[in-house]
């Protein structure tokens, strides 16, 4: 093992005083390098170590002289610095000095004096002195550090990598020369490339466009690029198998750390599907609207508050004439389209809505050329997620001429009543005579022919006189003029009297009539007592008209409803053919009669129900029938106890 000094290759000469201060400096500067500097012999033995290794391996620099530098190499690594050392060796005997070649580089692992190993790495070179190569000089330091950092880089890198491809949106980065350096997965699935197909590549190479937006406004978007602003645009996109996509384009520049830009970067969102979307969206929406110009009723739509106009159809601009303009420039125009009344009225409706959410009512609005015009309103209040009025939306239909027509035959109908009522009377005048005089006939001495004649006169005369009143009194009905006049009657004799005239009638039909009254009934009514018993009457007439065996019976009963208030009622019970069900709802219609041979088995008006139903409803009262074919039926009536005076 050589053991000889190290000089300085291609040292000058020099005296012996200079030449020990000039190792001396060497060794000071040798020892304070950050590098472990290590000389070996050929052999590969340590000749020389810096006091850097302690720092390294953990020994001091004697502890290494003389040793096989192998011996401190890891023994999976000792192949490797086996193999450069015989390549030194190769390189020495081909050695020039006038050239020195650079040897290797190279990282190996160490071991450290407590076992552990230190990555490190190598520099070598021959060690040159008196012209004469005598062994490597070798510099290397710990290079964990290095690695651990460039692990991390990676790591990094990866992490890094991993968001880019987990963006929904394809990303897309091109240098300044417009050559892609960055390519996502969402890229690939957009466009069917991969990212090692296209980077290193010109983007117009890979991706063709069409713009949608105008030429001006391209150009504004290349100006905010160049001039470092973010810009968007929408336009088509080529895929790799020609297919078109409608896309989202974001473009952005990239920047290095001194500010200069070295790129751009693009975000891009496949709207195909959101386009193809919108463009239904857009054709349903005209044809709603086609259908609401079409329209002959106002559509409108309203802000809350303040009721500024968002909508309103063709038809209502037509209708409004000069009035939509000053209701679209100021909401608050809108009460001039009613007369005053009719502001409260709609003030009150808006406050409707806002406790129930709808409105449907009828408003007399002045439209304006048309003037006053009737309009049946229909609107709803909409609300958004959190619950706060945001609009009404309605709908309006002119039902003028539906009024006028109402009116016409409301004044009609009114016409017709009157000319009953005043028939009725001039047909009841001679009736009473004719009455009269069968009366007055029937005292004086007739033979038995006579009598009967008579009689049958009449008998005829009332039943006549029976459908005068009937038409009178639905007459009276109709326009509103019949009068109920309240005044103090016995319930009970009352009720005797009915039952009284029904005897003779049902005696001869063998049928039996009954009535019981409740003990907790008022003994004293207060009503109107005529039309009472003519109520009272034509049930009980019906009741035996309808009966050929069994009997009637009329009951009557205190009863007490929800709320606490109390009613009596009157209940006239048969045994009579009764009635099918799905004829019940016609039985209080005016002129109605079940069928054509009833008619004739049981002649009538058919007004009798229906003026007794005029009749208990004008006292507050309700009146109703349940009946079963064949089996009988119940006709019932109830009076308000309002209408009852106290017992004495």
């Amino acid at each position: 093992m050589n053991n000889d000094p190290i000089t300085k290759p291609n040292a000058p000469h020099a005296d012996e005083n200079r030449s020990g201060q000039s190792s001396l400096d060497y060794q000071v500067l040798i020892d304070s390098a950050p590098d472990v500097v290590t000389a070996l012999t050929l052999e590969g033995d340590v000749r020389f170590v810096n006091t850097s290794v302690k720092w390294v391996l953990g020994y001091e620099p004697a502890e290494l002289l003389g040793h096989s530098f192998l011996n401190f190499v890891a023994a999976d690594d000792q192949a490797i610095a086996s193999a450069h050392f015989d390549h030194i060796l190769a390189v020495v005997a081909k050695w020039c000095y006038n050239d020195p070649p650079a040897l290797f580089q190279a990282e190996l692992r160490l071991q450290k004096r407590d076992g552990t190993l230190v990555e490190s790495g190598f520099r070598g070179s021959l060690l040159i002195e008196n012209e004469q190569c005598t062994g490597v000089l070798l510099h290397w330091h710990d290079i964990a550090s290095r690695h651990a950092a460039q692990q991390a880089l990676r790591d990094n890198q990866n992490f890094t990598q991993q968001i880019f491809d987990s963006i929904f949106d394809a990303v897309v980065a091109y240098d300044n020369r417009r050559v892609i350096q960055s390519w996502n997965k969402a890229a690939e699935r957009l466009y069917g490339w991969k990212a090692e197909e296209v980077i290193g590549k010109v983007i117009s190479e890979v991706i063709h466009r069409r713009y949608v937006s105008s030429e001006q406004q391209m150009q504004l978007r290349q100006q905010s690029i160049e001039r470092g602003g973010v810009s968007q645009a929408e336009l088509f996109h080529l895929r790799r198998d020609g297919h078109p996509v409608y896309i989202s384009d974001s473009v952005a520049p990239l920047f290095d750390r001194h500010g200069n830009r070295v790129g751009s970067v693009n975000v891009i969102r496949d709207m195909t599907d959101l386009k193809h979307t919108r463009d239904q969206l857009t054709q349903e929406t005209e044809r709603i609207n086609s259908i609401l110009d079409s329209l002959e009723d106002v559509m409108f739509s309203a802000e809350v508050p303040g009721l500024r106009l968002l909508y309103l159809n063709p038809a209502g601009q037509k209708a409004l004439g000069s009035y939509y303009t000053k209701i679209k420039n100021d909401p608050q125009n809108w009460p001039h389209l009613f007369d005053l009344p009719h502001v409260k009225v709609v003030g009150s409706a808006i406050r409707t809505m806002y406790r129930t959410g709808k409105h449907d009512g009828e408003h007399e609005l002045l439209l304006g050329d048309l003037g006053p015009r009737w309009m049946r309103v229909r609107a709803w209040l909409v609300r958004d997620e959190q619950g706060k009025p945001i609009r009404i939306d309605g709908i309006a239909t002119d039902i003028t001429a539906s009024k006028t027509v109402e009116e016409s035959l409301r004044e009609s109908s009114r016409l017709k009543s009157e000319f009953m009522a005043t028939m009725s009377h001039e047909i009841r005048t001679p009736m009473n005579g004719i009455l009269g005089m069968a009366e007055m006939l029937l005292d004086t001495s007739l033979d038995e022919e006579q009598r009967d004649l008579a009689q049958i006169i009449q008998d005829s005369g009332w039943a006549l006189m029976t459908i005068i009143n009937d038409i009178l009194d639905f007459a009276k009905m109709e326009v509103g003029r019949l009068n109920i006049v309240d005044a103090p009657f016995e319930l009970r004799p009352a009720i005797g009297e009915v039952a009284k005239l029904m005897f003779a009638n049902a005696k001869d039909r063998k049928l039996q009539i009954e009535s019981h009254v409740d003990a907790d009934v008022p003994v004293s009514i207060l009503a109107d007592g005529a039309r009472f018993r003519q109520v009272l009457l034509n049930l009980m007439s019906n009741a035996v008209k309808f009966t050929h065996q069994g009997g009637v019976k009329l009951s009557v009963k205190r009863e007490q409803r929800d709320g606490g208030k109390v009613f009596v009622r009157f209940e006239v019970t048969d045994t009579g053919i009764g009635i099918a069900e799905k004829d019940i709802p016609r039985l209080f219609q005016p002129f109605v009669q079940l069928d054509g041979s009833m008619a004739r088995r049981y002649p009538g008006t058919g007004l009798g129900l229906a003026i007794s139903k005029g009749l208990v409803e004008s006292m507050d009262g309700r009146i109703g029938v349940s009946s079963k074919l064949g089996v009988g039926s119940t006709f019932w009536f109830t009076l308000p106890v309002a209408a009852f005076k106290a017992d004495a």
